[in-house]
């Protein structure tokens, strides 16, 4: 348990560190302007469908932290999963992204990050470990709740896909 809380202080430190300098400098070097309408970061909430290596499909449920870093442009995005695919799957993940759009107010990002997991088979003993993941997605708006559609996979000892709805306050 020591353990697991010194990687997670690790993981969530240059994230705060960075989150007070939310400024955005647009590509041409000329206008300043803040990110998420002047936010240091926002919390979400998702749902959609979870498929593991090819076998289960089920509904996902998920919440996130998003922290922009540095330039506004990339941002830490600390979440947790949980889908109903023959038993429950647990997912804990530290994905990183890359704001493509900036300017535009549907936001393109693509993005990779490690999480972990934990499956909970029915009638079978659990297992978990430890997966790459990989991700896409599109944002729109730039009120205080912002929709987003996004798409993920993750490769390793557990391989699984999912495609969530999100909001983002």
């Amino acid at each position: 348990m020591k353990k697991v809380l010194i990687v997670v202080l690790i993981l969530l430190a240059p994230g705060t560190a960075v989150a007070q300098q939310p400024l955005l400098i647009d590509g041409n070097g000329g206008s300043v302007a803040t990110q998420d309408n002047g936010r240091q970061w926002s919390l979400g909430a998702r749902g959609g469908v979870f498929r593991e290596e090819g076998r289960y499909t089920g509904a996902l449920l998920g919440f996130e932290v998003l922290i922009p870093i540095s330039s506004g442009r990339m941002f830490f995005n600390p979440n947790l999963e949980i889908a109903a695919a023959h038993g429950a799957f647990l997912t804990v993940n530290a994905d990183f992204g890359f704001v493509l759009t900036p300017q535009s107010t549907a936001k393109l990002w693509v993005g990779a990050g490690v999480g972990c997991f934990h499956r909970d088979q029915f009638l079978q003993a659990g297992t978990g470990g430890c997966v790459g993941n990989v991700l896409v997605g599109v944002g729109f708006g730039e009120r205080r709740v912002r929709p987003y559609v996004q798409a993920k996979v993750a490769f390793g000892q557990a391989s699984n896909g999912s495609m969530v709805f999100g909001l983002r306050f």
